[in-house]
């Protein structure tokens, strides 16, 4: 009877412990390099769920250059999710010095963090950027409680482009509304 509750309290030190490792902040990195969506999936779950104690692991996977560019881009939505204010600096650098398949996600990481440093950021971005970053760019001013936006917006309201007029209109309307 002994020998049996020995071997119990060893199996559950063991399953505490692999409970423990399989959450481990390396552990969900390496989950990020899995070929299974689900498996990633629950990775950026998972490190998201653990909250912004992640974030210089994460921020290091996300301005690593040497890194596929994938894998960077999960690690910058995680960085957004987690409203890092810390990693605001650094999200601003990726946004204009990253590959520009980079630069989509860290507006949005930028969006969901909702610092005003970065603002000046999003405003060279909307002016510099592909269209793709215009329009999450616009998207991330227009959530912001700054009259700096109020002429940006305005300008983006007449472009040719339908897309980016229709969000600049959008966002000066939730504007109109709330002040």
């Amino acid at each position: 009877m002994k020998k049996i509750k020995y071997i119990a309290v060893i199996l559950t030190i063991i399953l505490i412990c692999g409970v423990i490792f399989l959450s481990t902040t390396r552990f969900l990195l390496d989950r990020l390099y899995s070929d299974d969506v689900k498996t990633q999936r629950w990775a950026v779950d998972s490190l998201i769920e653990r909250g912004e104690g992640v974030a210089p692991s994460v921020l290091a996977l996300a301005e690593d250059t040497d890194e596929d560019l994938e894998i960077r881009r999960l690690a910058i939505y995680v960085l957004g999710e987690v409203h890092s204010e810390k990693t605001v600096s650094n999200l601003i650098k990726l946004l204009e010095t990253a590959p520009e398949e980079l630069r989509p996600q860290a507006v949005y990481a930028l969006r969901k963090i909702k610092d005003p440093l970065a603002l000046e950021a999003l405003i060279r971005a909307y002016r510099t950027g592909s269209k793709f970053v215009k329009v999450k760019a616009l998207m991330a001013m227009g959530e912001m409680d700054e009259e700096k936006i109020i002429p940006i917006l305005k300008e983006a309201g007449k472009s040719n482009d339908k897309l980016i007029r229709e969000i600049a209109e959008t966002a000066l309307e939730a504007k109109n509304d709330s002040w």
